[in-house]
């Protein structure tokens, strides 16, 4: 267990404890499912977050599918994660502001394998693992495990959860579990730096507790804990979410605060009907997050048939009316591009665009790319796919001419 104890583990706990947003109110979520939404669905491997203003997408699939890159080498950026099991922000710029567990096993074109029980982070050039499944596996005497939730508090305290039930070897563990050698995927462990091995920090009795607390309902099981977070009014007891199908349960965010009482952001209490999601939609990862809403851009459609022409769109969100909002294009770099940061603007500060390419300075140029955002704050550049090139990968991000603020990145790819 020296991995444990080491000054490596412990500068890792430090760096996200000061990375922590302090005081943060907006929370992050994911889907355990793609759902519907305009114009685009909300996709399950997407973050979310929900504020006083509703939902607003914080990691699209367009920039995680450029952050991943062409992994399979089909010249599409279709290789995102299947899924988003948990996330933490990190305090990092772009591409790396969220730390990160997915729901399945996938590999970067450099051939670094991200686990499904890894925490990991994005960088301008690929991924970095911060705390590996080994690590999880070795504080709680498991094997083949997958991070279902994880939480980092200020005092350095790390929660996590599993995705499914584990046989542990523990002693220490299986006595806290009642003499049972299997852990629950509904309990909730609590590691401290230095520590030789995770303890249960809440049991499946106490979790179904407080959300039968929380809900007034007299449930037996939730299924599983998909994850978890610091609450922010009470930084001593955690948010939850769960897989319960329970009408009372889906979907819900508690806190453990109070005995266990629905979670509240701008006066109404978390859920589907908070973010205009069906009743039947189960949550996956939450965070919490602090600063002001970036710029959106969707590629509609994302990818282009040359056989089957079509009026396609670049759609850029999340601007005051009346904004001039340059679009700016460039060829793709396979297998992946470099993220270049721009720590002078606000937004999606960094850009896999490359600016090498002719393209890059041409766009400023051309009077049919610089787009007024409409009432609603839109800005739409909409093209003919008539004669476009097959075998043509392009990248795309925006930027607010007034105040400097960048978009989030996208890609559209032209077949035949």
């Amino acid at each position: 267990m020296a991995f444990v104890n080491s000054p490596w583990l412990c500068w890792i706990a430090l760096a996200w404890i000061l990375a922590a947003p302090a005081g943060a109110q907006a929370l992050v979520f994911s889907t355990t499912t793609d759902q519907p939404g305009v114009p685009v669905p909300v996709y399950d491997e997407e973050l979310y977050v929900l504020d006083s203003s509703g939902i607003w997408p914080v990691l699209t699939r367009e920039a995680l599918g450029l952050m991943v890159g062409d992994a399979n080498g089909n010249g599409i950026f279709d290789d995102q994660p299947l899924d988003v099991d948990a996330a933490h922000a990190s305090g990092n710029p772009q591409p790396g502001a969220w730390l990160l567990s997915m729901t399945a096993d996938f590999t970067m074109p450099d051939g670094t394998v991200i686990k499904d029980g890894d925490i990991f982070h994005f960088t301008d050039t690929g991924a970095v693992v911060d705390l590996p499944e080994g690590f999880f596996e070795g504080i709680t005497g498991t094997t083949g495990i997958d991070v279902d939730g994880f939480a980092m508090a200020q005092n350095g305290d790390f929660y996590f959860s599993f995705a499914d039930d584990e046989p542990t070897t523990n002693a220490g563990l299986i006595a806290q579990n009642g003499g049972v050698a299997t852990l629950d995927e509904q309990c909730v462990f609590k590691f401290v730096p230095g520590a030789g091995s995770a303890t249960i920090h809440l049991t499946p009795a106490a979790v179904v507790l407080a959300f039968n607390h929380a809900f007034a309902a007299t449930a037996t099981t939730v299924v599983d804990v998909c994850d978890l977070e610091i609450d922010p009014a009470s930084p001593g007891d955690l948010l939850l979410t769960t897989l319960s199908t329970s009408a009372a349960f889906r979907g819900k965010v508690i806190t453990t605060a109070g005995g266990g009482t629905p979670f509240m952001i701008g006066g109404q209490q978390v859920g589907p009907m908070a973010m205009g999601l069906p009743a039947t939609t189960s949550l996956d990862a939450l965070a919490l997050a602090a600063g002001p809403r970036m710029p959106v851009l969707r590629t509609i459609p994302e990818i282009v048939s040359a056989a089957t022409p079509i009026i396609a769109r670049a759609e850029a969100w999340g601007f005051a009316a009346g904004t001039p909002v340059q679009f700016v294009v460039t060829d793709a770099v396979f297998p992946r591009s470099t993220f270049m940061a721009y720590p002078g603007h606000p937004g999606f500060a960094s850009s896999p665009l490359d600016t090498s390419n002719p393209l890059f300075l041409a766009c400023f140029t051309i009077s049919t790319l610089l787009v007024t955002a409409d009432a609603a704050g839109v800005a739409t550049f909409s093209y003919l796919t008539a004669g476009l090139p097959a075998g043509v990968n392009a990248l795309v991000q925006t930027v607010d001419m007034s105040g400097g603020a960048l978009s989030t990145p996208a890609s559209v790819a032209f077949t035949p």
